[in-house]
């Protein structure tokens, strides 16, 4: 499962999973924030949650502790800071 706001990052990642072998990778679903992340839990649970700690509404690092609760699968937070001096994003 992708949690991402950012959609063009969202769809970027999921493509990119989706071009792997199915044997391998699948992607059980896409999310825009943490409550979305909360309702796709309540279908299928994914083996593993790719998810952005910035989101809006649920942000990801409370969505993880709901999850945790809920039914307990690895999760990997994703986060990007901006470089205020450059306006860069890393």
């Amino acid at each position: 499962l992708i949690a991402e706001d950012n959609e063009l990052l969202r769809t970027g990642i999921s493509a990119l999973l989706r071009n792997m072998p199915p044997d391998v990778v699948a992607v059980a679903g896409e999310a825009r924030s943490g409550r979305e992340v909360l309702n796709a839990m309540g279908n299928v649970p994914p083996d593993v949650v790719l998810m952005d700690i910035g989101m809006p509404g649920l942000d990801g690092i409370t969505a993880a502790d709901k999850i945790g609760k809920v039914k307990p699968v690895p999760i990997v937070l994703l986060t990007a800071t901006a470089d205020a001096a450059s306006g860069v994003t890393k």
